[in-house]
């Protein structure tokens, strides 16, 4: 029972992150420290973050040309126009994430194999649920009036809104890493990530 959830804790423990982003709220309103979770202090900080998910991704999908690399390396690129304030990106950033979403349903015979014995799969499962949990309390979904649960939501759902995006875009910028590592340094997962698609896309040929 002990290895089955050490390997549980193992498996997962990138979602630490969450009860790490709301101790940090908690705390730095606790003493005062708003700038540590303000919005115009996350908002300096995401387009940084995200300009790195840019770069790591679209130099490793210019490389590769893996189908997969290319789209989120696309999609970093809509979150950082949202991050920017360009005109009409406050809803074109949903309509990125239905493309996405609707590409991926698409490929998923091709994209879910490549990824599923992966490492990767578990840190862009953990980016995308800051993503929405962000969007979530920004919705108020945890207010006293909805769902309830989140202590202190009224006064700090825009920190914790702030804070979890801001998380997502690190978690990106991890998996990035961590899809730098797979293609070019661990051989065997490699041909699991990677492999995949180049043999269906000669086939397709």
């Amino acid at each position: 029972m002990g290895n089955v959830g050490f390997k549980i804790i193992l498996k997962f423990w990138p979602f630490l992150y969450i009860p790490c982003a709301l101790a940090w709220v908690y705390v730095a309103r606790h003493f005062g420290w708003d700038w540590l979770c303000s919005r115009q202090s996350m908002e300096v900080i995401a387009m940084p973050l995200v300009g790195i998910s840019i770069i790591s991704y679209g130099i490793l999908a210019s490389k590769t040309k893996n189908e997969l690399v290319i789209a989120i390396a696309l999609l970093n690129i809509a979150f950082f126009c949202r991050e920017w304030h360009f005109v009409g990106t406050s809803n074109g950033i949903y309509v990125a994430l239905c493309v996405f979403v609707g590409w991926y349903i698409y490929r998923r015979n091709v994209i879910g194999p490549m990824i599923a014995a992966t490492t990767l799969k578990i840190w862009l499962i953990a980016a995308a649920s800051g993503y929405f949990l962000s969007q979530v309390i920004a919705r108020r979904v945890f207010s006293e009036r909805h769902l309830g649960g989140l202590p202190l939501e009224e006064e700090y759902h825009i920190f914790f809104e702030e804070v979890f995006e801001v998380s997502a875009h690190l978690m990106m910028i991890v998996s990035s890493f961590l899809a730098w590592s797979l293609l070019y340094f661990a051989r065997t997962e490699r041909r699991n990530f990677g492999g995949g698609l180049n043999d269906e896309s000669r086939a397709s040929r």
